[in-house]
């Protein structure tokens, strides 16, 4: 059984936090956002353009409302 056949569907949280850098500079800047669970999938997508300085370090269950 292959990992793509192992998976389960759930219902996601409200919210994700996450956590991004800029690491093109001499200082890293760190950046945190609050993201829906209906946003998250549109904002994945610009994170993975070329143009973007951003790389995510880390995605975390938010909490309710955003």
């Amino acid at each position: 059984m292959s990992l793509r056949d192992d998976y389960q569907h759930v219902t996601p949280p409200d919210s994700f936090i996450i956590l991004t850098v800029v690491n093109f500079t001499d200082t890293p800047e760190y950046r945190k956002y609050k993201i829906s669970s209906d946003e998250l999938p549109e904002f994945l997508r610009e994170m993975k353009t070329p143009q973007h300085a951003e790389q995510i370090v880390s995605i975390e269950q938010g909490g309710t409302g955003c």
